[in-house]
């Protein structure tokens, strides 16, 4: 059973489904609050706090897609986790990028709800955590506290330290990619096209060697292949995302489920692919990904640089 703290949100148009859930959960020692779309869910949270939504995809008005969005940009720390009963992996790919804890297909399996209730409440109260401990040393630290603009210092106001010129930051003109496929013809073909588009790519044919050539080449981007023989694609995906966090990785596969996407986009996929992918939707994606690491890669130079200068208050 999930936190006896926790409190869920239920939101789907099939009322008897909303009445049955919330009688499990109560049972439980859940507070349980329900709605029957997007806009009273929006309503309710704008009254009440719950620490997990369960959203259903499929609603009249405002779809759970949209309502997703909504939660996000306006309470970011409630964990959504999306519930459908003919969702595609195209659907659950959106929604983990839009920001859902994951997805569950109905008839939902009860255990299987409450696994996934019980981690979002925990990641969502980790995060508050989180919060509460960064607000807690800014104000040990003497930093700007939330909301305060923070001084702006000119070169001739700090002693041996010159002031970052973020125009001069070099940014790439080529994205380095590896592509991890044990069809050897097909790397071929989608390297070739890379290469002619101006991009650094190297190859690998299994979970081994791409991990061998990450440690040893600095890669923007993977395209990895779930089914391969050995280490499979969702194996590969952990360590690199374990190893190599910076490295975004699109997942390519013939076999598509709800359930492979929902655990990829978890693990930290970027985004996921069918085989054979459309080449101008994979060069959307890459761009993407490309883009998405250089962000990180400066908040993270961002992070050094504002830790490293002496405050003038």
């Amino acid at each position: 059973m999930p936190n006896k703290s926790t409190s869920v949100l239920i939101v789907d148009d099939e009322r008897d489904f909303v009445e049955m859930l919330s009688l499990i959960l109560e049972d439980g020692g859940i507070a349980v609050g329900g709605a029957s779309d997007g806009k009273e869910c929006l309503e309710i949270l704008a009254t009440e706090d719950f620490d997990v939504v369960i959203l259903d995809v499929w609603m009249p008005g405002l779809s759970g897609i949209e309502t997703l969005k909504e939660i996000k940009k306006c309470y970011p720390l409630v964990e959504v986790i999306m519930l459908t009963g003919h969702g595609t992996a195209q659907d659950a790919v959106r929604a983990m990028k839009t920001g859902a804890f994951d997805y569950l297909l109905k008839p939902t399996d009860f255990d299987d709800l409450s696994n996934k209730l019980k981690a979002a409440g925990i990641r969502k109260k980790k995060q508050e955590e989180r919060i509460e401990n960064a607000k807690n040393q800014s104000i040990s630290k003497g930093l700007p506290k939330e909301n305060e603009q923070r001084p702006i210092l000119q070169k001739d106001d700090r002693v041996g330290a010159e002031t970052p010129d973020k125009s001069a930051v070099a940014s790439k003109v080529h994205t380095e990619i590896l592509i991890v496929d044990d069809e050897k013809e097909f790397v071929e073909m989608i390297g070739l096209r890379l290469e002619a588009a101006g991009h650094n790519v190297s190859s690998a044919y299994d979970g081994k060697e791409c991990l061998d050539i990450l440690s040893r080449k600095n890669i923007d981007v993977v395209f990895l292949d779930l089914e391969m023989p050995g280490m499979n694609g969702i194996e590969t995906l952990r360590k690199i995302k374990e190893k190599y966090p910076l490295v975004e990785v699109i997942i390519l596969t013939a076999f598509a489920t709800i359930e492979t996407a929902a655990l990829g986009m978890k693990l930290g996929a970027y985004d996921y692919l069918l085989k054979p992918p459309d080449f101008v939707e994979l060069k959307s994606k890459l761009k993407s990904a490309g883009r998405r690491k250089e962000k990180q890669e400066q908040r993270i130079q961002d992070a050094m640089d504002y830790g490293h200068r002496p405050l003038f208050i």
